[in-house]
């Protein structure tokens, strides 16, 4: 099973690490450091950002969907297959 991010973009569900609010990330030097390791990843042309989903090969993705209609979306999607990673699961 996929998630639909925007654009053309699928993602597996069972690669999903977590979904994320972009406008929610704080400005300590943790989230500063990790910003700075990974501040490429594709981008949604313009669209504003509004969340961004890490997997397990440590992408980052952004979409202008927010982080609560992607997590509504693969928790259909959870509901319809087993092999969903276990970090959706809720």
């Amino acid at each position: 099973m996929y998630l639909h991010i925007g654009g053309d973009v699928l993602l597996p569900l069972k690669d999903i690490v977590g979904i994320f609010d972009y406008e929610k990330i704080g400005r300590s030097a943790a989230n500063k450091e990790f910003w700075a390791a990974n501040k490429k990843g594709p981008r949604l042309k313009g669209e504003p950002v509004k969340s961004f989903i890490v997997t397990t090969d440590k992408k980052i993705y952004f979409s202008s969907i927010s982080p609560v209609t992607l997590g509504r979306r693969a928790a259909a999607q959870k509901r319809k297959s087993p092999d969903v990673s276990p970090a959706l699961r809720e």
